[in-house]
């Protein structure tokens, strides 16, 4: 017994003493350590969003955009101008500094700022038409762009929601594009349901602004159904509004059936509504064909002031067009 635990001392001795001898050769001779790699913690710069990934169309984009842009390559630039309005239009508007850097001076902006502009509102407007009106209420002038802005705003609103986009449009101020804003809603609305935009009517208080709107409804239900549009008209109050109406359902029937749009003048008493009807039809005539309209005007219509009216309007533009031939 003793000598077993003689023997198992020596072992637990030359054990201790190993490991005397491994500590002491680390501590003699340092292993090299790798370091650690550093780590920053400053916020990271924030790029702009057009440029984080999958907000653009493909990298690179402001070189491909700023040479499409100087080479005057208006449908690609419309292409473009879609894509990102799509992705994110307010970094792609704000573009237009570096493009135009004068843009904000204008209320029609030169050809190409105006292509992309109207591009990229087209395709904000249809993802978020509030987000689109209220960028442009605030950076565009009163002029062609705003008003093409609140008309792309005003269609797509009304697809999506047009008791929005009837609230919207009239709560406007009148400075800053109420009628115009109105009369886009009603032709929309037109476009898609005639009689629920003349039941809408009632919403509007302006006077000017509902004659227009009767006018958009008008000519809008006459491409769909002429007869009905016009006994529509007939039946509407006696007065400007109803005129407009009147007059805005024989342009559009002159412009599918000259014949028809004739005789109908020929029936018209000569009253203010003969005298609307005239002045559209002449001036959308004299477009087309000036000799012919001052020709014809003159031939078809009776006597009256509506007849001297419409054959001055033609007459007029006639010589806009071409004063040679006018005069001769």
């Amino acid at each position: 017994m003793a000598r077993l635990r003689f023997i198992v001392g020596m072992f637990a001795v030359a054990f201790l003493l190993a490991g005397s001898a491994l500590l002491y050769r680390h501590s003699s001779h340092p292993q090299p350590v790798s370091p650690r790699p550093a780590v920053d913690r400053t916020a990271p710069k924030s790029a702009p969003l057009i440029n984080k990934p999958g907000a653009t169309a493909t990298a690179g984009w402001r070189e491909k955009l700023r040479a499409i842009y100087e080479r005057h390559d208006l449908g690609a630039l419309q292409s473009e101008g879609n894509k990102l309005g799509a992705l994110d239009p307010v970094a792609a508007l704000a573009l237009l500094d570096e493009l135009c850097p004068d843009w904000k001076k204008h209320a029609v902006l030169p050809g190409k700022a105006s292509v992309y502009l109207r591009a990229v509102l087209g395709a904000w407007a249809a993802n978020d038409p509030r987000a689109a009106a209220g960028w442009a209420l605030i950076h565009l002038k009163n002029g062609g762009e705003f008003s093409f802005a609140l008309h792309v705003v005003a269609w797509r609103w009304s697809e999506r929601d047009p008791e929005g986009a009837l609230a919207w449009a009239t709560g406007l101020a009148p400075s800053r594009g109420r009628e115009c804003a109105l009369r886009s809603v009603f032709e929309a609305l037109a476009a898609r349901n005639s009689a629920l935009a003349a039941d809408r009517l009632d919403q509007v208080a302006d006077l000017k602004t509902r004659n227009l709107a009767l006018g958009a409804i008008a000519a809008n239900w006459a491409k769909q159904d002429s007869r009905s549009a016009l006994a529509w008209a007939w039946n509407l109050q006696a007065g400007p509004g109803r005129d407009y109406a009147i007059a805005h359902v024989a342009l559009e029937l002159f412009r599918s059936d000259r014949n028809a749009a004739a005789s109908l003048l020929e029936k018209l008493p000569e009253t203010s509504v003969r005298r609307q009807t005239m002045s559209l039809i002449a001036a959308e005539w004299t477009r087309i064909d000036p000799a012919g309209a001052a020709a014809r005007l003159g031939a078809r219509l009776p006597e009256g002031r509506a007849m001297h009216a419409a054959t001055q309007v033609a007459i007029w533009n006639w010589a806009l067009k071409n004063p040679a031939s006018a005069a001769a």
